[in-house]
C-alpha cells in the first residue's frame, strides 16, 4: 500500500493544494518499508498536475 500525506513547515498539512511538499509511505504488513519526499507543482484552481 501506498500512503500520501500533505506536509507544510514540517506537519501534516490539512489542505492539500497549501502543502510544500508530499511524504509517500510504502507500507507492507504493517511496516513502513520506504519513503519518499516530493514537491507539488505550483497550486492554481483547475489546473491537474502532469
Amino acid at each position: 500500500m501506498r500512503i500520501a500525506m500533505p506536509i507544510a513547515q514540517g506537519q501534516l498539512c490539512m489542505h492539500f493544494g497549501h502543502s510544500e511538499e508530499f511524504a509517500f509511505f510504502d507500507v507492507e504488513d504493517g511496516e513502513i518499508k520506504g519513503k519518499q519526499m516530493l514537491t507539488p507543482p505550483p497550486h492554481a484552481p483547475g489546473v491537474i498536475p502532469k
